[in-house]
């Protein structure tokens, strides 16, 4: 939120410089930043646009007439899509300098000669906004330098916390400044009168729960016209465009008291009875903004006798909106629950000013006084016009909370003792109404605009941070010898991320929420790697899901890095995965993704530059395995998921599919945009799938007696497994067969062509005694009958 400095310094002194001011308030939980008046360069006026022409020879191009009060008329071609005739607009001369080497010239666009260029506000340095040109209201005055009109104020830029919806204004930040500065703040009362006796308006409220209370005001005798400049600038200071009186005074009261408005224009209402409920599965409504809007079940509606007339909390409708020829408004203020306006705003992909102060929740007890407030204002503005109804339901008022506060807890989370006198100040001037005061601690009441305040432990930090976070000695903290206990599932991902680094690879962390639609196109709907899970009221649409597998977001990486040049890599992540597991309901997994791209890790580019394959991984794999479960690593045939190609395998631990590894097909290269020839193997598997015998660590005493060794080599056909023959060896070796490493893989002469050579080598030994050369042998020969009888091998 951009609050200008001038607005605050009217509501509470500013002794600090503004970059002290913005230090305090930051260190005191309120993000805050400086951000000083732009210099507009010189030759850049405002200009109003006479006409806008599709261009001959470029469909995203305009030819715009632009008067900037001089004799004629300056053509310009303009590309941005908000460019319409009737507005003012930021228009850069010939000769004008938007940065060190950019200059404006006249000079021919697509054959159309262009004399200067509509700006935007990101070409001004005023915003990061580049999707149109900055437009003013249509009354501004041509031909002025732009940096008269604009204002040049400094402004506090805040990012307020998703609980403290009370500093989304002027005010809530001003209350924060005199607080932090050891002063109290009072709140200012609108002075108007309201009229009294029974009102003609109803309001009928279906639940409330959703609307715990609404407000409204009648003001006849208005006349629409443009906003003193007064307003406007402060408007525009604050980043908010102005447009006419009866809209800017909404705006500047969001501003202000931190509570949205909206005024329903009286002659369109239909009747005197105005209502809340939820949406049905099927309605529509065309917003403010003129889109037609399916709704979704459960969304605010404001209705009155005829219909829909506004979406609660989010934005009004068309059919009612003010215009320049409006007299008469129905102002509207209400208090709209959090969750209710959150649901409706993602489900419509809707956020607006209103819907982010609702969503944050709103003081429904100030509802009236930001109503009286742009009461006043309006009776400012149009001299004749008059409040001549109100009307107030309030089915579900607030009891404010009471909280009490230990001076132990105090002392106990602070590490030190404040004075008494001290943590008074902090509760008056924070606008805790202190109840009782004992010798075990203080029972305050908060006021209702700080809905945040509920327990002990947010009074420990409301004392906390207003005594100043900076301020608290650093202390050593005595700790029992008993060793914290740690939930297995925590002990796992700490123990799997030890075990990849080790192994030399990166690790990277990549969001939970991704494209379900873009990653369940490259996933097979009975794969390993599991589709996406979708969000009931996503944030943005690229964010639309829980994700069913890593691999996606590991390759999204990989991309990214290619994209920068740096196409070797050897990559893990450690995270969640999410599975459906019945009705509404979700299953976390626990999951290891690693992938290897190019080069792979430094260790193996430096035994050369071959680049990774699938053995490497398996490597990998078989390391990770045994350091982690203790176990054999063991590959299966499996059906492919559609992100892998045919070389692909099950990862098999304790005679349990945990995993899926292989190499990428070509779906995958596709999507992400990866060559054909570049070497790409991913592994993904489930840590939580076996029991690991965490902190338990089991070892062998060094062999006594000396092993024999024999080397072996077996030719099988081509379709035998490496794993079944190697599973044979050690079924037939028995217990005296000790190790076994494959050590050669051969196909060619003099073998057949569906044959290969396996050559292995074997230490047979006994823990008990030397083995004899016949004991030996006739373990060799019993293997080699069995490899022949059972797999159709011999002995090379």
């Amino acid at each position: 939120m951009r609050v200008p400095l001038k607005w605050l310094k009217e509501m509470t002194e500013l002794s600090a410089s503004p970059e002290q001011t913005a230090e305090r308030l930051t260190s005191a939980g309120l993000e805050c930043e400086v951000v000083a008046g732009v210099e507009i360069p010189e030759r850049i006026v405002t200009g109003k646009i006479v006409s806008c022409e599709k261009h001959p020879r470029a469909d995203r191009l305009s030819v715009c007439e632009v008067d900037v009060g001089e004799e004629s008329s300056y053509e310009i071609v303009c590309g941005a899509p908000n460019a319409e005739a009737g507005w003012v607009g930021a228009v850069a001369l010939p000769g004008a300098r938007l940065g060190e080497d950019f200059v404006i010239e006249k000079r021919k666009l697509r054959g159309v000669t262009s004399n200067g260029m509509l700006c935007s506000e990101a070409e001004l340095g005023l915003s990061e906004d580049s999707d149109g040109i900055l437009l003013l209201p249509p009354e501004t005055e041509i031909g002025r330098p732009l940096g008269d009109v604009l204002s040049r104020e400094t402004v506090l830029v805040t990012e307020p916390t998703s609980n403290r919806g009370d500093l989304m204004s002027v005010e809530g930040v001003a209350h924060e400044v005199a607080a932090t500065s050891g002063r109290s703040f009072e709140r200012r009362t609108p002075a108007i009168e309201l009229p009294t006796g029974k009102p003609k308006w109803t309001v009928k409220i279906q639940d409330p729960k959703d609307c715990p209370r609404y407000c409204g005001r009648v003001v006849e005798g208005l006349a629409a016209g443009p906003s003193p400049s007064w307003l406007a600038d402060r408007l525009q200071a604050a980043g908010v465009r102005p447009l006419w009186n009866l809209v800017d005074v909404t705006n500047y009261v969001l501003l202000e008291l931190g509570h949205p408005l909206h005024a329903f224009d009286l002659a369109k209402l239909s009747g005197k009875k105005i209502g809340v409920r939820r949406s049905k599965k099927g309605e529509t409504m065309t917003t403010l903004d003129g889109r037609e809007r399916d709704l979704a079940a459960g969304t605010l509606l404001i209705m009155d006798e005829a219909g829909p007339v506004a979406l609660g909390g989010i934005m009004g409708g068309e059919s009612t909106m003010v215009t320049e020829t409006t007299t008469s408004i129905f102002l509207e203020g209400a208090s709209f629950a959090p969750p209710r306006v959150r649901a409706g705003a993602r489900a419509l992909k809707l956020v607006t000013d209103a819907s982010a102060r609702f969503e944050r929740g709103v003081d429904r007890e100030s509802v009236p006084r930001a109503l009286d407030r742009a009461c006043e204002l309006l009776l400012q503005l149009c001299p004749g016009a008059r409040v001549v109804e109100a009307v107030d339901a309030y089915p579900a008022p607030a009891a404010p909370a009471r909280v009490r506060l230990r001076r132990n807890t105090l002392r106990r989370i602070l590490g030190v003792e404040l004075p008494d006198e001290e943590t008074r100040s902090i509760f008056a001037n924070l606008a805790l109404d202190l109840e009782a005061e004992t010798e075990e601690g203080w029972e305050v009441t908060a006021p209702t605009w700080r809905q945040d305040l509920a327990a002990e432990e947010d009074l420990v930090e409301e004392v906390a941070r207003i005594h100043g976070y900076d301020r608290v000695p650093e202390r050593a903290v005595a700790r029992a010898g008993q060793t914290p206990l740690r939930h297995r599932r925590v002990a796992e991902f700490w123990r799997a991320r030890r075990t990849l680094l080790s192994l030399g690879l990166t690790e990277v962390v990549t969001p939970s929420l991704v494209d379900g639609a873009f990653e369940d196109a490259l996933v097979s709907e009975k794969g390993f790697l599991g589709r996406c899970l979708p969000l009931r009221n996503p944030l943005t649409a690229d964010r639309s899901h829980l994700r069913g597998s890593l691999a996606p977001s590991l390759l999204r990486v990989l991309a990214t890095n290619r994209a920068r040049s740096i196409p070797d890599l050897a990559i893990c992540e450690v995270g969640r995965t999410f599975a459906s597991a019945g009705k509404s309901q979700v299953a976390e997994r626990q999951r290891v993704g690693v992938l290897l791209a190019g080069l792979g890790t430094d260790a193996s580019r430096g035994m050369g530059s071959k680049p990774c394959d699938f053995f490497d991984m398996k490597g990998l794999l078989e390391v990770y395995v045994e350091q982690f479960w203790e176990a054999r690593l063991r590959l299966e045939d499996r059906p492919s998921d559609r992100l892998l190609s045919e070389r692909s395998a099950a990862i098999v631990v304790h005679d349990k599919t945990i995993g899926v590894m292989g190499e990428i097909g070509l779906e995958g290269r596709k999507a992400f945009d990866l060559p054909a020839d570049a070497p790409v193997v991913l592994a993904e598997f489930d840590i939580s799938a076996i029991e690991a015998e965490l902190g338990v660590r089991f070892f062998e005493p060094l062999p006594r007696y000396p092993g024999a060794v024999r080397d072996l080599a077996f030719v099988v056909p081509r379709s035998c497994r490496q794993s079944s023959l190697e599973s044979t060896l050690r079924e037939e070796g028995g217990s005296l067969l000790a190790e076994l490493r494959l050590f050669d893989v051969y196909q060619g002469a003099p073998l057949g062509e569906r044959e290969k050579s396996l050559a292995y080598t074997l230490v047979f030994r006994s823990p008990e005694r030397s083995l004899t050369h016949d004991e030996v042998d006739g373990c060799v020969e019993r293997i080699v009958s069995r490899v022949s009888g059972k797999l159709g091998g011999r002995l090379r």
